[in-house]
């Protein structure tokens, strides 16, 4: 509607009238522009009541009113997720315009459980004879053989196939392909991303995108979606990346971010010169294609093959950017995470030389932040890091990064006086223990790997099974472990081990994850576990534990989980083997009642998509044992 201004009111007069009334002072034109304000009020009065009828354009007082009318309950903004009364509200508006149809499903789930859902109607994929009334144009029928994608695409949330129908109950969890029916399929898995990774070399033209040199599906970076009304294709959801789906769509999945990224010699490789292969064992040490010319990635196994055409690059040159599959943000990686603050500038890290320099440095500047995520050697010594008396020292990585650094020659050292405190946050050490000297107040170890078994053959075995990740031979420390992954523990009586949201792993349930120092089988320091999944025995001075999983066998007499003092500490709301010897056990299971309740994992390995992750099929005692 054009806007009724002084200009427009003036051009409306007759012309002898604005001319005498320039001759007689402009009494005239004073009026009209009073008259100009006032109608220029009443416009904006009427557009802006025309802007409250719409939820993105309403003032902020008009929108409970507009919930009111949807009957939407205003929730208080959740910090860190910037929503509000506003965003609630078109969220409402939204989803009830689309009631009941599969998008809103879809997004509903998503929303409920925070997972990336997949709403699949289960009578569109049942082979039926067709209605003349009501033909349907694409219906289900024999699967085509020689589509290769349809058949990869087999038994996943986007199956394409045709289906008898089941008429089992869907409760029984067997009677899915049914009329009635609609199956949301979660994506508990998260795509973790790992930015500018040195690639682990093999030879001089095959390198592993894993740094440790193992091999590791890479996962789907997953697309927004551009609509509500969209539906959730393969590109949508943290889902391991098939050779196909890649080669059919290969701008889809690989360039800057995407899930997939090479970077020979600081130059990033372009999507042209990437073709998608199969890189399997083909005998004799060769992989079944060696390219000549362009550089070869299989994403089902995590490969990469350099054209033997060209020189070969340097060491340390051949950066990766993937995704891998996790259960949750803990042990390092490309996650957002807040790294603590430092006392003065530290001493930033870009390359090997510089990193041992920094350790051998560290007395004077005890502060060390490694900046990017490549992979580091550093030489054992007597000790890696010496810490003074009162002071907080710090090894992290950036935000984003999680380096290699492999220790060479013997053990990673850390002593400190009385009264230092080190902090290790963002690593991910190889090749070696940590070993804890010296009368140390407190040690940290906060998104961090300490690898099981301290490094990784080519088939993911662990090099040294029995050998533990991390020895604390102080009792006066206090150990801190959060969010992280690492291998078995020693500690000597008289210390203390706290391990919170993290992986214990012993590389199998009858090896020792947690033991005295001279003697893994006897009582080691006092152990506090909270949300840990620890796979190993436990042999502890005191031992409190909540919400944990506590994975133990043992062939040898005496007790898989066991607390020396049993009149102190609690185990509560977790699941340890019967035959254990520990104080207080509060809603544990198993218990008498459910004698047989075992958990089932996803995987226990390490290195492998979903470790420590309960099974779908884990029995609902165990998935619904926890404190909340």
């Amino acid at each position: 509607m054009p806007t009724l201004d002084e200009r427009r009111l003036l051009d409306l007069l007759p012309t002898i009238h604005r001319l005498r009334d320039a001759e007689s002072g402009g009494a005239l034109q004073a009026l009209v522009a009073v008259m100009a304000r006032e109608i220029a009020v009443v416009q904006e009065g009427i557009d802006q009541g025309y802007d409250d009828l719409f939820i993105e354009t309403c003032a902020d007082w008009v929108v409970p009113y507009i919930g009111d009318l949807l009957g939407t309950t205003l929730l208080r903004p959740i910090p860190g997720l910037g929503s509000g009364a506003r965003a609630e509200v078109a969220n409402t508006l939204a989803l009830r315009r689309r009631k009941g149809t599969l998008a809103v499903v879809e997004e509903i789930a998503r929303d409920i459980t925070q997972w990336p859902a997949v709403a699949v109607e289960c009578f569109q994929r049942l082979a039926t004879t067709q209605h003349m009334r009501h033909v349907r144009a694409a219906p289900p029928a024999t699967l085509d053989l020689r589509d290769r994608r349809a058949l990869e695409l087999v038994d996943t949330a986007f199956d394409r196939s045709a289906h008898v129908v089941e008429v089992r109950r869907i409760a029984s969890a067997r009677g899915r392909w049914n009329i009635p029916n609609i199956a949301i399929v979660l994506h508990r898995l998260r795509a973790v991303p790992m930015v500018d990774v040195t690639a682990a070399r093999i030879d001089d033209f095959r390198c592993t995108f894993d740094p440790l040199g193992i091999d590791q599906p890479l996962y789907t970076l997953p697309d927004e979606e551009r609509a509500i009304t969209d539906l959730a294709q393969p590109i949508h959801v943290p889902i391991p990346i098939t050779r196909l789906a890649m080669r059919d769509d290969l701008d889809a999945y690989y360039g800057p971010g995407r899930s997939i990224a090479v970077t020979i010699n600081d130059v990033r490789v372009d999507a042209a010169d990437v073709r998608v292969c199969d890189l399997s064992d083909a005998g004799a040490g060769a992989w079944a294609h060696a390219p000549v010319d362009h550089v070869a990635i299989d994403p089902v196994l995590g490969r990469l093959a350099l054209p033997s055409g060209a020189p070969a690059p340097a060491p340390g040159t051949v950066l990766v950017t993937y995704h891998v599959g996790a259960a949750d943000t803990i042990g390092g990686g490309g996650y957002a995470r807040t790294v603590a603050p430092f006392a003065a500038p530290p001493a930033v890290v870009e390359d090997g030389a510089g990193l041992a320099a920094a350790f051998a440095n560290f007395g004077a500047v005890p502060r060390i932040l490694v900046a990017d995520a490549r992979s580091y050697t550093v030489p054992a010594a007597a000790p890696n890091l010496a810490i003074a008396a009162g002071v907080r020292a710090v090894v992290a990585a950036a935000d984003g990064a999680r380096p290699l650094i492999t220790i060479t020659g013997g053990d990673f050292v850390i002593e400190g006086d009385e009264g230092a405190v080190l902090e290790l946050e963002g690593l991910c050490l190889a090749g070696a223990t940590v070993r804890v000297r010296g009368p140390l107040a407190r040690l940290v170890i906060r998104h961090c790997t300490l690898v099981p078994g301290l490094a990784r053959t080519r088939t993911n075995e662990p090099v040294a099974p029995d050998a533990p990740s991390l020895i604390v031979e102080s009792p006066l420390v206090e150990v801190e472990i959060d969010a992280s992954i690492l291998g078995g523990i020693r500690a000597v009586r008289g210390a203390r081990v706290q391990v919170t949201h993290s992986i214990i792993d012993a590389t199998a349930r009858r090896r020792v994850a947690y033991g005295a120092v001279a003697d893994p089988l006897r009582a080691g320091g006092d152990l506090a576990l909270e949300a840990v999944t620890v796979i190993g025995t436990i042999h502890a001075a005191r031992l409190d534990a909540s919400n944990a999983m506590l994975v133990a066998e043992r062939d040898a007499p005496g007790a898989p989980v066991e607390a020396a003092q049993r009149q102190e500490g609690c185990v509560r709301y977790s699941w340890l083997p019967r035959t254990s010897r520990v104080a207080s056990p509060f809603r544990c299971l198993p218990d008498d009642a459910r004698p047989g309740v075992r958990p089932e994992f996803t995987t226990l390995r390490f290195g492998v998509p979903g470790q420590a992750q309960l099974a779908p099929h884990a029995p609902r005692a165990i998935r619904d044992g926890g404190e909340d």
